[in-house]
């Protein structure tokens, strides 16, 4: 019996970027039957049709099938005394409650969560607006999910992605109070209707001053249910500065899925194209840049190596 994991590794593992690898999520046994190839190429499709090779995965076993990574599904359908491995938390001075095997597979769904919205903001160069959602608490119950995004935010939503293409990805995060949610997205400013942000009080403009650039803010002209703060990225490493945004927010959340959901995404979102060989040789060429390789023993006969052109 087997079942589908996605495991599709977005980002080179440097120390500016976070480590989303969990070699666990990548090699596990599979019946042998099944194997087809020892390498995976992952493209993303570019603006002029063309695309652009992004990172491989490579093993010293076929372990790669066109249709996904197959993993065996374990048999044991009780608990296992023997698995139960709890971590000592030293500042409550408490065992942990939670085994550890449990928590490990939080930490894989949150990894792969955040390498799917990595896929879309790579092959969606037009999502190119930070945006915030927020709620005013005189018409919303901000601490009910029902309210802030099945009656507010989803039908908001909608009704732009079908009347004007709109694209997104929508991260839900808990206000320092730790209740009341409100929403970060990456959308395409095409589909927005932006009015420049204003202060109140003077009328003056609204700017963000970082890094010696200033930048006019936005606000959404037609968002009835609260606030809203729109910040256009634009220039060179524009996609560098969304993906950065994403796993800002998505890193805060630590496990959590606020609704059920780590991220919210739709629009016609453009998904990475793959290709499948046996060397890694075979998908080089003289143009490309490694920005990163390396590789790991997983098993006593299985390595694992993965190179980025990021």
């Amino acid at each position: 019996m087997t079942s589908k994991v996605d495991v599709d590794v977005s980002l080179s593992k440097t120390a500016n970027s976070p480590s989303l690898l969990g070699y666990g999520d990548i090699v596990k046994p599979i019946p042998e039957s099944l194997a087809r190839h020892k390498v995976r190429a992952k493209y993303i499709p570019q603006l002029d049709g063309s695309l652009r090779l992004v990172s491989i995965q490579a093993s010293t076993l076929p372990v790669f099938l066109p249709s996904g990574f197959e993993v065996r599904k374990s048999d044991k359908r009780d608990f296992d005394w023997k698995s139960d491995k709890r971590d000592f938390d030293w500042k409550s001075n408490k065992w942990d409650s939670t085994p550890s095997d449990q928590k490990e597979n939080v930490k894989r769904a949150s990894r792969r969560a955040k390498i799917r919205a990595m896929d879309f903001i790579l092959c969606n160069p037009d999502l190119d607006a930070f945006t915030t959602f927020t709620f005013d608490p005189k018409g919303t119950n901000r601490e009910n999910w029902e309210d802030v995004y099945q009656r507010k935010l989803r039908g908001w939503l909608s009704n732009r992605v079908q009347r004007q293409g709109l694209k997104y990805i929508v991260v839900p995060e808990y206000h320092k109070d730790g209740n009341a949610i409100h929403f970060h997205a990456v959308m395409n400013a095409a589909a927005l209707d932006l009015t420049e942000a204003r202060y109140a009080d003077s009328g003056r403009l609204v700017k963000k001053r970082r890094a010696g650039e200033v930048k006019q803010l936005y606000n959404l002209q037609d968002w009835p249910k609260g606030w809203s703060t729109v910040e256009l990225v634009t220039g060179q490493g524009s996609t560098d500065k969304v993906a950065k945004y994403i796993f800002k927010y998505m890193g805060k959340q630590l496990g959590q899925r606020i609704g059920g959901r780590y991220f919210l995404h739709g629009g016609q979102l453009a998904s990475p194209v793959y290709r499948y060989g046996e060397e890694i040789d075979q998908f080089l060429s003289p143009d490309l840049t490694e920005t990163n390789r390396f590789s790991v023993d997983v098993t006593d006969n299985i390595t694992y190596t993965e190179v980025s052109f990021l």
